[in-house]
């Protein structure tokens, strides 16, 4: 969904199709069938949000999957498609590098700014629609 709300082109496309796919094939092996219900997004979002979300979230993702793999559960541990996804090193500077070429006073950053803001609740509402399909099945 974020890649169809793009002004423009971005640094990370690549890497977040890959992500896609791999917590897709996660997801699969942990039974879970149906991808979670996200609310629409009123604006194109801009480039340089995405690839600050999916830079930090592969960052993130190095720590994460050192948790995840001292699961003692065999299903977890055959989901592991998206914790074993190499990272470009180069995403996150790169990505740096760009959002400090935006002046703080320019309305770019403001947008940037409330963009994240708006794909980190798009995460939110995921995370609390999942957890209430689990205490829906309990």
């Amino acid at each position: 969904m974020m890649q169809t709300r793009l002004r423009s082109p971005n640094l990370s496309g690549a890497t977040l199709q890959d992500m896609i796919n791999g917590l897709a094939l996660d997801a699969a092996v942990l039974g879970i069938d149906h991808p979670v219900d996200a609310p629409a997004l009123e604006h194109q979002i801009d480039p340089l949000a995405i690839d600050y979300l999916v830079a930090g979230s592969r960052l993130g993702s190095k720590v994460l999957s050192r948790r995840w793999a001292q699961s003692q559960d065999p299903v977890v541990q055959n989901a592991k498609t998206y914790f074993s996804q190499s990272s470009d090193p180069t995403l996150w500077p790169a990505t740096c590098r760009a959002l400090s070429d935006i002046p703080v006073a320019h309305a770019r950053a403001a947008y940037i700014v409330k963009d994240a803001r708006t794909l980190f609740q798009l995460f939110i509402s995921a995370s609390e629609n999942v957890a209430s399909r689990k205490d829906a099945t309990l």
